[in-house]
């Protein structure tokens, strides 16, 4: 064939289209194209060939992805069929067996969305004690998580009585934070004055309050009975008088509504604790929206898209960086819904001819579900869409109408926009976004605490000409979107955010790619064209795909974590290195190779009389199984166990050292100074908000001691906190420059080596203010040119880690004092303490502030007790995990219906389901 001939490419072309080559025919009339560009009928075949091609790789593409999946699905159950044969051989070896069946284990919990659609009988449901035992345990460790910012601590009951108001009732969530509240107002008695007799703090909840000469009987439990263990009720408080002023920051970020502030409303309005024309401050709540794509695809040029079915929210996940969160905005920022508080507040409930019918309703139901959940608001948004993608996920946040053309928001607005969802039904507080406008004095105060609420819907891919239509309910304690149609795929494990942080950190990724590529290279000229990997913690298999990537022989990826080996497997098979990686559910500390010492010397059996993991000793182990204290996750025991039976001895290690520094800082609460409007006294009811007027108000300035809300910040071990995010808001303040505390050779970590330690290290004090924590950090050394810090002062730090921060008794220093502390680590995490000995003088300095409350730490200790217990419990018994799982997953989807406020219900079904 003529090459130079454009007809004889065009023929060419044509029979292969017959034959059904279309992209050896695409390049046949391509060929032709470029000599003969201006023949019209060469364009058009030209353009058909193509289409057809692109068709052809589509479907060839999604075949072997297909394919692949269900590789990794294979893979899987081979996986859970020797994890029961493993079972079984365990109870033939100590001819016993325990009181259920091997298939028990195989048993998963599972998450529907509409289940959130569903009112839950709640005292049929209980009425299995193992449910209402571990309902009440998760209640039970919410109550001891305290928040002591955005108004806890008496901050609103003092700005209250500050500015006139004759009489301020506190009622506070529960018992700690009763006393937080009592411990800060005590404090500022001298700063109040007067209006600290004004101020009368309950210990009580708000369902147990009821009028003065009220004898009706309250609802406070409606799964009370002997069938659900209940607890003898609690006692209840009487309060003299209504109320003129309703306060409330019982706010969070589900809308506002998920700490069931409509409900304490609907209490006080229906127990006479207002009077009424009472007001509520905040007036009003509105909820805007956007559509999101808020996915994963790629990471280090690996196909990770199979992580999207784990990332999921019974409720709505709360994110606090949205913007560092790869996403794709799809619409316009559109107002979802508006809840007058103060009228509801004042208007009645509805008719008891509705309750009875309701009621009547519900006792036809047969099972535990209940009935049809009952709707505050039900309508229809169109939203229209601006950008193609995957639609998946709605972002919320509120606004707090707070009278007098103040707003308080949830967060900063992420992104512009006016609104364009257009209402469709709905109540009277409905009404369409457009109509919405604020006058141009308007302030608003935006906190950073709530973040943005984020429901995840199941995936549809959408494009610019399209319109969405959502369903928007609302109920007391949540707002739940449906898309059309509504979303069906059942969940049955969950991977934590911070998973998602790490793929997302590029810098992480970048640093352990190079140094991966590095050492497998001088691996393999070492052993001449050889190389064996150990990825120890594998998680989403991203660290051995950089390793298979770079050439490694082979690459065994152990995680002890179930969901996420499941996870990484099917990365590993999407990605096409099914045959080079081996993805294994254990623990390395319990792995062997074929030639590990220890093996059963005639059949080369494990202890356990299973087959070792490994064929060979590994020739390199990459490793990232580090918190923010660094070697909280165990890491020192899983390279002496992996140095001892997985690793050759002159093996390479990614990382090969990390260096600990720390740095005394100052951390807490201290003066807050607020702007307060009062009334001259003149024909005003101060404790009327809706009788101000700006002719007869004066602005004053008040300032409250807050340290006492300090004792509420203590844990017994060191907590993580994004100290690069907290300085820039100003939240800390380093009082002497860092220094090194402990320094890891990973390669000289072995069984013998590893114990625990203990270092001074003595600090320079070069700026006033009160010590109350250390912060510290890590560098990681991958090799001797790559390394990674966690540190928040160079900015180079992404979203793995955060830094590490322990309490310790607040001491007063000045610039010049030397603060001496020991330094200890017991393999498993790192502490600190003030070494007395040479601070002889800090009994002196102290602010009087202690370092925990007794009634909290008593507390802790006792839930941490329970946690071990039924820790141990669900571990060793499936049916004691089943029950567990089954009260997860219902508090996950009707948190209100149980008793429980939404983050707590939602964070109990996710960790059941981690």
């Amino acid at each position: 064939m003529d090459d130079a001939w454009a007809k004889a490419h065009y023929r060419l072309g044509c029979a292969l289209t017959a034959y059904g080559e279309y992209a050896l025919a695409e390049r046949s009339f391509e060929a032709a194209r470029k000599i003969a560009p201006g023949d019209a009928a060469v364009r058009e075949r030209l353009a058909a060939a193509s289409e057809l091609a692109a068709d052809e790789r589509e479907r060839a593409e999604a075949q072997v992805y297909a394919t692949r999946r269900d590789l990794a699905r294979r893979l899987k159950d081979a996986r859970n069929a020797d994890r029961k044969e493993m079972m079984e051989t365990g109870w033939k070896q100590q001819m016993q067996g325990p009181d259920w069946d091997a298939s028990d284990y195989e048993w998963r919990p599972t998450f529907l969305p509409l289940m959130r659609a569903r009112k839950l009988d709640a005292k049929k449901f209980l009425s299995d004690r193992r449910r209402a035992g571990m309902l009440r345990f998760a209640a039970a460790v919410a109550e001891r998580i305290v928040s002591v910012a955005n108004g806890a601590c008496g901050v609103l009951p003092m700005m209250a009585a500050s500015a006139g108001a004759t009489r301020v009732i506190v009622v506070e969530r529960n018992r700690f934070c009763y006393r937080a509240a009592k411990q800060c107002v005590r404090s500022n008695r001298e700063r109040l004055g007067d209006a600290f007799d004004r101020i009368t703090l309950l210990d009580q909840k708000l369902e147990t309050c009821r009028l003065k000469g009220d004898d009706a009987p309250l609802e406070l439990d409606e799964t009370a009975g002997d069938d659900a263990g209940a607890l003898p009720p609690p006692p209840l408080a009487t309060i003299d008088a209504p109320a003129d002023v309703f306060l409330t920051d019982l706010f969070d970020h589900n809308a506002g509504l998920g700490l069931g502030v409509l409900r304490a409303i609907d209490h006080a309005r229906d127990r006479g604790l207002v009077t009424p024309d009472a007001v509520c401050v905040p007036g009003s709540i509105t909820v805007n929206a956007a559509l999101l794509s808020l996915r994963m695809e790629t990471v280090s040029g690996f196909d990770v898209s199979s992580l999207n079915a784990y990332r999921w929210h019974p409720q709505a996940a709360r994110l606090l960086e949205l913007a560092r969160e790869p996403h794709l905005l799809l619409s316009d920022v559109f107002e979802v819904t508006r809840v007058d508080l103060t009228r509801r507040l004042r208007e009645k409930e509805k008719d008891k001819e509705d309750d009875e019918e309701e009621e009547e309703e519900g006792k036809k139901k047969k099972n535990s579900g209940g009935g049809k959940a009952a709707w505050e608001d039900d309508f229809e948004v169109r939203v229209p869409v601006v950008a193609d993608g995957a639609f998946n996920a709605v972002a919320f946040w509120f606004e707090c109408d707070l009278g007098g053309g103040e707003v308080l928001r949830s967060v900063a607005p992420p992104w512009g926009g006016t609104g364009t969802g257009t209402v469709e039904g709905g109540g009277d507080d409905q009404e369409p976004a457009a109509t919405k406008k604020r006058s141009d004095d308007t302030r608003y105060f935006d906190a950073d605490s709530f973040g943005v609420a984020v429901q995840y819907l199941d995936e549809t891919f959408v494009d610019a000409s399209e319109t969405i239509s959502l369903r928007v309910r609302r109920d007391k304690d949540q707002v739940f979107f449906t898309s059309t149609p509504p979303p069906t795929r059942p969940r049955h494990a969950h991977i934590p955010q911070w998973h998602y942080d790490m793929l997302h950190d590029a810098g992480r990724n970048e640093a352990y790619d190079a140094a991966i590529k590095t050492a497998v290279t001088a691996t393999k000229r070492r052993l001449g064209g050889r190389c064996e990997v150990l990825d120890c913690g594998s998680g989403s298999g991203l660290l051995s795909m950089m390793a298979a990537r770079a050439g490694a022989t082979h690459v065994t990826a152990a995680e002890r974590d179930g969901h996420m080996t499941d996870a990484g497997e099917e990365n590993v098979c999407v990605n096409g290195f099914a045959g080079v990686i081996t993805c294994v559910n254990r623990d390395t500390r319990y792995m062997f190779t074929s030639q590990s010492p220890g093996l059963e010397p005639k059949f080369g059996l494990k202890p356990d009389g299973a087959k070792p993991e490994m064929e060979r000793l590994a020739d390199l182990m990459v490793f990232e199984v580090f918190d923010s204290g660094l070697i909280g996750e165990g890491v020192l025991h899983a390279l002496a166990f992996a140095r001892h039976r997985l690793l050759t001895t002159d093996a390479a290690l990614v990382p090969a050292r990390a260096t600990i520094f720390c740095q005394p800082i100052e951390m807490r609460f201290g003066e807050l100074s607020v702007e307060l409007n009062v009334g001259d006294g003149e024909g005003n009811d101060a404790s009327d908000a809706t009788t101000f007027s700006s002719d007869t108000m004066s602005t004053t300035t008040m300032t409250y001691d807050m340290s006492q809300a300090n004792r509420w910040r203590w844990r017994k071990d060191y907590e993580g906190i994004n100290l690069e995010r907290e300085r820039h808001a100003k939240r800390w303040t380093p009082l002497a420059p860092p220094a090194e505390a402990f320094s890891f050779d990973f390669k000289a970590v072995t069984a013998e080596t590893l114990r625990p330690e203990a270092m001074d290290v003595t600090f320079q004090i070069d700026r006033p203010g009160v010590f109350n924590a250390i912060a510290f950090w890590f560098e990681l050394h991958l090799n001797d040119d790559v390394r990674v810090s966690t540190s928040p002062h160079d900015g180079t730090k992404g979203q793995t880690w955060q830094q590490a921060v322990q309490h310790l008794e607040e001491v007063e220093v000045t610039p010049g004092d030397a603060v001496p502390l020991i330094a200890t680590h017991d393999t498993y995490g790192v502490a600190f303490e003030v070494n007395d000995a040479k601070f002889p003088d800090r009994a002196t300095r102290r602010t009087g502030v202690p370092l925990y409350d007794p009634t909290w730490a008593v507390a802790h200790e006792g839930i941490k007790k329970i946690t071990d217990d039924i820790a141990r419990a669900i571990v060793q018994s499936p049916i004691e995990y089943r029950a567990a799982a089954e009260a997860a997953v219902a508090a996950g989807a009707r948190p209100g219906d149980l008793g429980l406020e939404t983050d707590v219900g939602a964070e109990y079904c996710l960790r059941m389901m981690a």
